[in-house]
């Protein structure tokens, strides 16, 4: 009797051992269980914020594309001159706003410029549009907010350039984005550099 005795003792015991095993195994899966729940939570915010920030950068930069009008964008300048060497000679003086210029300098957004040519050009000189001219790089030092597009142009022996020279009109300006598709078109430099926000009838689009 006392050995079925001993024998009951013993299978209690490892019964109450066993038992005991198995709550703190399920007490340690319901740990980790909180705890992988809580990296996972970690994950998905930090995840969260990135996808913010990018959107963010992808309003930022549609916002870029809008600011090359007035006030933002000027042309101060437009002129046609006649270089000793026979050579038609473009240059647009144009200057960023305060608004547009730091973002320019917070971003550094890669732009170009290309300038198409009014229909005299076209026909007496076989000239269509200029080369593509990659815009001036800003960063957190830059101060200059005025800068110049200059390009030359070979033009044939005889071409009447003084007219040019005289009304420059017709000529289209258009800012591309980085891979050179056009996000504005200045549709006459000349009238565009006189612009008036009440006057001005140039159209920009």
């Amino acid at each position: 009797m006392d050995g079925v005795n001993s024998m009951k003792k013993v299978a209690l015991i490892n019964w109450l051992l066993g038992s005991v095993l198995m709550i703190s195994g399920c007490s340690l899966v319901s740990v980790t269980d909180k705890s992988d729940k809580k990296q996972m939570d970690t994950m998905n915010v930090e995840k969260s914020k990135k996808e913010e920030a990018v959107s963010q950068k992808k309003t930022d930069l549609i916002d870029f594309e809008e600011e090359f009008q007035p006030p933002h964008f000027q042309v101060e300048d437009f002129s046609i001159s006649n270089t000793v060497d026979e050579k038609m000679h473009i240059t647009i003086d144009y200057t960023f706003d305060q608004e547009l210029f730091d973002f320019m300098k917070s971003n550094s957004p890669e732009y170009y410029y290309l300038i198409e040519y009014p229909t005299q050009l076209v026909e007496n000189t076989n000239l269509v549009k200029s080369d593509i001219i990659k815009g001036v790089e800003l960063d957190e030092s830059s101060t200059q907010m005025t800068y110049s597009i200059e390009i030359e142009e070979e033009i044939p022996e005889g071409f009447d350039i003084d007219s040019l020279m005289k009304e420059p009109t017709g000529f289209q300006l258009f800012i591309l984005n980085k891979d050179k598709d056009p996000i504005h078109i200045i549709d006459d430099i000349y009238y565009y550099s006189d612009y008036d926000p009440d006057l001005s009838q140039t159209i920009v689009e």
